[in-house]
């Protein structure tokens, strides 16, 4: 009898801890399916502004607050050409209503922001201001403000925007200066008209030569290309100019420098494009004895100007040529008497100084005080100034002859 007592008592523990065991198990079961859902933290958001520990009723407290502690520390501005225009977000309004009537729980929505008619005046007054009318002109605003407040609704801290992204493409046509190129052949004509575009790559050094040689054209007329070029260039952003010029100024030459090209020696024309956009050298026909060479791009908002400056004189030399037919028969001619010595002395050339010139760049930034940029040096050489004289025999020489 104990032992089947025994038995017994050891079947009962054996049921109920399975009774046990099986009730725990339907608990944790019921308790994940009626508390599992709302045990997952809210991941309702508005940007970068996090709302899932709050009531819905205090949405909009924390999203206005947090909204003017973001517009203080956000950094939106607008770039052209190496110039950073900064973006008044105060000008924008937050759209409350509309942002709390477009939340969607366990999303992270977006802010909405508005511009005020008169806001978008003041907007357009600012970059009127800050850019120049070429630019501005041609600038899509609809557009711009439509992606600033698009980015705006993502509520990040720093963007920064392409101004050229906004401008009419057309605009990159724009001529920044051209030179005439006058007195050429009709070989040299028909050569340089069919010249397709040189053009000058962003952030990028640009080789006349390089740009040159793959046409069949004489040094000389590229030389005379590469002048032009230069010439244009001067009143341009391009900076950092490396070339060689020819010992005697070519019939052509119409200014103290010129620039020589040389193919085999590899004498060249190179400079520097330092800006985030493309420029482009157009060369087209005018006439049936010259072309002009245009440089085109975007606007500037500075303004460029060439500037030369004498740095010092050099002064030239006196030569005395001994001329056997001068006699004082010759119209000008003068007797020099030196420490007894006779000579008639005949003026036949004029000396004129030489000089060492710096061609600078002066650049002006709305009312700022300009700002002076050496280009590059020429040398003027001097002329010398030239004497033919013959030396008078005196009565003695000839006697003792």
């Amino acid at each position: 009898m104990k032992k089947l007592s025994g038995l017994a008592l050891q079947n009962l523990y054996f049921i109920l801890s399975f009774i046990i065991l099986g009730s725990a198990l339907i608990f944790t079961v019921l308790f994940l399916t009626w508390f599992g859902i709302d045990a997952e933290p809210n991941q309702t958001s508005v940007g970068i502004i996090y709302l899932g520990d709050l009531e819905e009723e205090q949405y909009a407290s924390r999203i206005e607050s947090e909204v003017l502690v973001w517009i203080s520390t956000a950094v939106y501005d607008i770039h052209y050409q190496n110039e950073i225009f900064r973006v008044d977000l105060n000008l924008f309004d937050l759209d409350i209503d509309q942002v709390l009537n477009n939340i969607q729980v366990n999303e992270q929505n977006e802010a909405l922001f508005t511009l005020t008619e008169n806001h978008k005046a003041t907007f357009i007054q600012q970059l009127n201001t800050f850019f120049t009318e070429d630019v501005t002109e041609a600038l899509d605003i609809d557009t711009l403000i439509g992606d600033i407040i698009h980015e705006m609704g993502r509520l990040i801290r720093r963007k920064s925007f392409a101004l050229v992204s906004y401008l009419d493409p057309l605009l990159a046509n724009h001529v920044i200066d051209s030179y005439e190129i006058q007195n050429l052949s009709e070989a040299d004509v028909n050569i340089m008209k069919s010249i397709e575009p040189l053009i000058v790559e962003p952030y990028s050094r640009f080789s006349t030569l390089k740009a040159l040689e793959i046409y069949n054209l004489s040094n000389e007329q590229m030389s005379m290309i590469a002048t032009a070029i230069l010439t244009t260039s001067l009143n341009s952003h391009f900076s950092g100019f490396d070339f060689s010029s020819y010992p005697e100024d070519p019939e052509w030459a119409e200014f103290d420098y010129n620039v020589r090209i040389l193919r085999l020696n590899r004498y060249d024309l190179t400079f520097f494009n330092n800006l985030n956009q493309t420029f482009k050298f157009n060369i087209s026909q005018t006439s049936d004895s010259s072309i002009e060479v245009t440089l085109e791009g975007y606007p500037y908002l500075v303004t460029y100007e060439s500037v030369i400056r004498e740095m010092y004189a050099v002064n030239y030399p006196t030569y005395e040529i001994e001329n056997l037919e001068l006699d004082e028969t010759a119209e000008g001619v003068e007797i020099i008497d030196n420490d007894g010595i006779q000579y008639y002395r005949l003026l036949v050339q004029e000396g004129q100084n030489g000089s060492v010139i710096s061609y600078f760049r002066s650049m002006v930034r709305l009312e700022d005080e300009p700002i002076l940029t050496r280009l590059f040096e020429i040398q003027l050489e001097p002329t010398p100034m030239i004497y033919h004289i013959k030396y008078i025999e005196t009565e003695g020489e000839t006697d003792g002859a």
